[in-house]
């Protein structure tokens, strides 16, 4: 199943994949939620979203975390998505407390924003330019 949001599109991989989702109308980001369930104490875990998205051109992804898991659970994540890559979509989460913190299949685990990306080409050079810093 393909759903299409406007700038993107997303590929369902399996049954257990649920529908990103804007929030509001004026929502920074599409959250994404868990295909399955846990994440262990004091651990990290990739949380399986069974989405593949497409990126729009010129831009980047980025997962940032959902406001809840950070001053509430401790928990940290990141990452970034290119242009081209068509994969399976995972959210890095750790979790810094030793007690369990459980994701169930459904949670919103993840912002993903859009970024517009500059391609620079890159040269060697033997020395660089002084910093003011």
């Amino acid at each position: 199943m393909l759903w299409r949001v406007v700038g993107y599109y997303a590929v369902r991989l399996t049954e257990n994949a649920l529908p990103p989702t804007r929030m509001s109308s004026r929502a920074a980001g599409i959250d994404v939620r868990s295909a399955y369930d846990v994440i262990p104490a004091a651990g990290g875990s990739l949380i399986r979203t069974d989405l593949a998205i497409q990126i729009p051109a010129e831009c980047y992804g980025q997962l940032v975390l959902r406001y809840r898991l950070a001053p509430y659970h401790h928990i940290v994540m990141g990452g970034v998505t290119d242009e081209d890559y068509r994969g399976h979509l995972y959210v890095n989460l750790f979790n810094h407390p030793a007690r369990p913190f459980q994701v169930f299949r459904g949670d919103y685990v993840a912002h993903l924003t859009y970024h517009k990306i500059f391609y620079p080409n890159v040269e060697m050079n033997s020395a660089s330019e002084d910093s003011v810093q």
